[in-house]
């Protein structure tokens, strides 16, 4: 388990929900590119990285679980609303705000805590997925972690309170991974694959979808966000390469 790697996705996340927390901006559109480009990078990782190391010892039903993951995602969204690719919820009953606010946390936390499983690297076969792995969850927490802190701050909630919520989520991928090296490192060993299969179809359902909703209303892309998207696979493709 790499805990520099862990340490990374912890820090950027609470580093940028800080960020979130001290500025005030006018409207989302720089966090729209930043989606872009993370998801764009997520994308390329979960085709040249992830894909072929489930695939490389055929294993029998693994599409079904790779298919199976991305519903997962469908199912978590029913509780995150959407949060990790960039959605923020206000309702002006503050009863309700808050009580959705804990479904959001909720569903957040869930979604850390998945994608972190497979972080031990117990069951890898090749070092550099499990590394652009990292990396891929570390460019896709900074946005998400920024969208939850102002959701949080325009639900009036106290800075301790935030600043508890913060590190509670952004503490969720590492504990996945310290489950997933419980789990998987000497009894559930066999079923790493599968595991890793349902991961990957959770990052292409959130990839794919922060791609087209990081396009405008008419479906088109402005130049900015275009090479956000080139950017990401570019950089993913460079460092596949290496």
């Amino acid at each position: 388990m790499n805990v520099l790697g862990l340490s990374a996705i912890f820090l950027t996340s609470v580093f940028s929900g800080w960020l979130a927390y001290r500025i005030r901006l006018k409207n989302m559109y720089w966090i729209r590119i930043s989606l872009g480009f993370s998801g764009a990078y997520l994308l390329s990782v979960a085709i040249l990285h992830l894909l072929p190391e489930i695939f490389e010892h055929e294993k029998k039903y693994i599409s079904f679980f790779l298919l199976g993951g991305f519903f997962l995602q469908l199912i978590i969204e029913y509780f995150s609303k959407g949060l990790e690719h960039g959605h923020i919820h206000t309702s002006k009953d503050h009863n309700h705000q808050h009580g959705k606010l804990y479904t959001i946390i909720l569903g957040i936390s869930i979604h850390g805590l998945i994608e972190g499983l497979p972080l031990s690297g117990t069951g890898f076969k090749h070092h550099e997925a499990v590394q652009n792995m990292y990396m891929g969850i570390i460019l896709h927490h900074i946005p998400s972690a920024f969208v939850l802190v102002i959701m949080l701050k325009n639900a009036h909630l106290r800075t301790n309170q935030i600043i508890l919520i913060l590190i509670l989520t952004s503490l969720s991928v590492p504990l996945g991974a310290i489950s997933g090296k419980m789990l998987f490192e000497q009894s559930l060993s066999m079923y790493f694959d599968y595991l890793l299969a349902v991961v990957v179809g959770v990052f292409l359902h959130l990839s794919t979808t922060i791609l087209f909703e990081s396009a405008e209303p008419d479906h088109q892309y402005r130049f900015r966000k275009f090479v956000a998207v080139c950017f990401g696979v570019i950089l993913a493709s460079l460092i596949s390469l290496l």
